[in-house]
């Protein structure tokens, strides 16, 4: 069911991703009136009034750009914060106590209290939670979290966080 899970998270992912490619009209557009000018000449155009009195301060802001650099600085912001977390991440493997426990993963025992978690092939759990009586328990479930490669799934969705931060 684990498995199932993580395919219905990922194609949730990738539809989000393609529907709005697509246009849907469930509401009918109301019909434009037309209004035909046969008479119109040379002259007419010259004589037409212009006025920039119809423009406002609003109208001169260059929306487009702002929106553009509002985007990349918030994009910016979220993958530093992503990069910084995993470079936390990464100090705490570092100098943890490293023991292997199976082919494909390594067991990380370090001194501060945490939740037990997995990163791709290393499993990082407290003093604490090593020497408790659950301590199989929390192994096991973390080893199938590395077997099925959630680790994978939890980057691509974190960067898709990143990308779309404005949701």
């Amino acid at each position: 069911t684990t498995a199932a899970a993580g395919q219905y998270a990922t194609s949730i992912l990738i539809v989000s991703i393609i529907l709005p490619l697509f246009r849907f009209r469930l509401i009918p557009e109301a019909l434009h009136s037309t209004m035909t000018v046969s008479a119109i000449n040379d002259e007419t155009i010259l004589e037409l009034p212009v006025s920039s009195a119809g423009q406002s301060l609003w109208q001169n802001i260059p929306w487009i750009e702002i929106v553009v650099i509002c985007y990349f600085v918030g994009l910016s912001f979220f993958l530093i914060r992503q990069l910084v977390g995993l470079m936390h991440l990464a100090a705490m493997i570092r100098t943890s106590e490293k023991e292997m426990v199976s082919h494909s993963a390594i067991l990380c025992i370090i001194d501060c209290k945490i939740q037990p978690f997995s990163w791709f092939r290393y499993i990082v759990v407290s003093k604490d939670d090593a020497k408790s009586n659950y301590f199989p328990i929390i192994l096991r479930h973390e080893l199938t979290h590395v077997e099925r490669c959630h680790s994978v799934d939890r980057t691509i969705f974190d960067l898709f966080a990143c990308i779309f931060w404005f949701n």
